[in-house]
């Protein structure tokens, strides 16, 4: 299967619902990639290739291990519950980062 088909698939799994939304690719050499919804097509288009695809899933993976790290720096060696308010928190300051690194790089100038 190609990434096109790995998209497709978590888009079913990851949808709240059963409507038809498009996934279309641009393919654009990044270091990290960027999405964007639009609502009057109902699409998501997203601009990257498959290396900064895999940075951006290494990025996620990396700030939800480091919230748990941060975690434990604050409450006395608790990693911390994934679903916990204080952990929500922490994690989302992570994310943000890598949200915001994905935003740095595709800003129009």
């Amino acid at each position: 299967m190609n990434i096109k088909g790995w998209a497709d698939e978590l888009l079913l799994k990851l949808a709240d619902d059963d409507d038809e939304i498009n996934l279309l690719f641009f393919k654009e050499r990044c270091y990290l990639p960027e999405a964007e919804y639009k609502h009057m097509r109902d699409r998501i288009g997203i601009r990257g290739n498959g290396p900064s695809l895999a940075r951006l899933g290494l990025a996620y993976l990396i700030a939800h291990e480091l919230s748990h790290r941060k975690h434990a720096k604050l409450y006395d060696g608790d990693t911390g519950d994934d679903y916990s308010d204080q952990f929500l928190k922490i994690e989302r300051e992570y994310i943000e980062k890598v949200w915001d690194m994905c935003l740095m790089e595709h800003e129009e100038e």
